[in-house]
C-alpha cells in the first residue's frame, strides 16, 4: 500500500511539474511577445505618448500572465504595481522621459530617442513578465506581491531583458 502510494504520489507530482513547465514556457512566449511591442512602442514619436504605452502594453501582459495562472486581475492593483515596478531601479523611471523627451530635436533626436526607448521599454517590460511570472509560480497572486522581495529579481531580469534587447537589435542590423 505504501509503495503504491508513494508511486501515485511521484506520477501527480511528474503530472504537476510537466504542467508548470508548459506555463511557464507559454509564460515566456508571452512575455517575450510584449517585451517586442514594447520596443516598438519606444519609435512612437511623441514624447510621453511612449511611455503611456508602454505602461499599457505592460498592463496587458500583466493581465495575460493573470490569465494564464489564474490569478484574479485588478486593474487599479495593477496599475498601481507597474507604476511603483518602475521605480524599483532608479534610472528607469528617469531614462523612459529622458530617451523620450529627446525626441523633440529634429532629425537625430528622434532616432536616438527612439532607439534608446525601445531597448529600455523592451527590456523593462520583460523584467517586469519575469518578475510577475515567478511570483505567481510560486502560488502568489496581485495582492500579495512583495515589491521589496521582487527588487532583486528585477534588476537581474533587467540585465537579462538588455541583454536580449541588444542581441535582436544586431540580428537585424
Amino acid at each position: 500500500m505504501s509503495k503504491n502510494n508513494t508511486t501515485a504520489q511521484k506520477l501527480e507530482k511528474d503530472k504537476q511539474d510537466k504542467e508548470l513547465d508548459s506555463l511557464s514556457q507559454r509564460a515566456d512566449k508571452l512575455i517575450n511577445k510584449y517585451a517586442f511591442h514594447s520596443g516598438v512602442a519606444g519609435f512612437i514619436p511623441v514624447p510621453i505618448l511612449d511611455t503611456l504605452a508602454l505602461l499599457s502594453i505592460q498592463r496587458t501582459m500583466l493581465y495575460r500572465l493573470c490569465k494564464l495562472y489564474g490569478v484574479p486581475f485588478s486593474l487599479k492593483l495593477a496599475k498601481t504595481l507597474l507604476k511603483t515596478m518602475m521605480g524599483l531601479v532608479a534610472w528607469n523611471v528617469a531614462g523612459p522621459m529622458v530617451t523620450s523627451a529627446i525626441k523633440i530635436i529634429p532629425g537625430i533626436g528622434l532616432l536616438a530617442g527612439g532607439t534608446g526607448m525601445a531597448a529600455l521599454g523592451s527590456a523593462s517590460t520583460y523584467a517586469t513578465g519575469k518578475v510577475f511570472q515567478k511570483h505567481f509560480e510560486r502560488g502568489g497572486t496581485l495582492e500579495d506581491f512583495d515589491l521589496e522581495k521582487a527588487r532583486e529579481t528585477f534588476a537581474a531580469e533587467l540585465e537579462k531583458g538588455k541583454e536580449l534587447s541588444s542581441k535582436k537589435d544586431k540580428k537585424q542590423a
